[in-house]
């Protein structure tokens, strides 16, 4: 979501899709990516913003783990 982050890697890699955006705002498909990388903070913050994880409700750093998993295809 860091505005700056988002413009140096949009500067170093300006052929890839970079996105800065709220990730449980962001509607992707399933499967659909090789890898997932991230940093979030681990934090006690219970996320109830996205729609398909509401229920389970994950902090914010289980939250990023689990839908990242459900967006990398098998064995990515």
């Amino acid at each position: 979501m860091d505005a700056t982050t988002a413009r140096i890697a949009k500067y170093l890699y300006p052929k890839h899709n970079i996105k800065q955006e709220d990730f449980s705002k962001t509607v992707l498909p399933d499967k659909f990516f090789d890898l997932s990388v991230g940093n979030p903070p681990f934090a006690s913050t219970v996320i109830l913003s996205d729609p398909a994880y509401k229920k389970k409700r994950f902090k914010l750093h289980e939250y990023f783990i689990a839908k990242s998993l459900d967006k990398t295809k098998p064995g990515g």
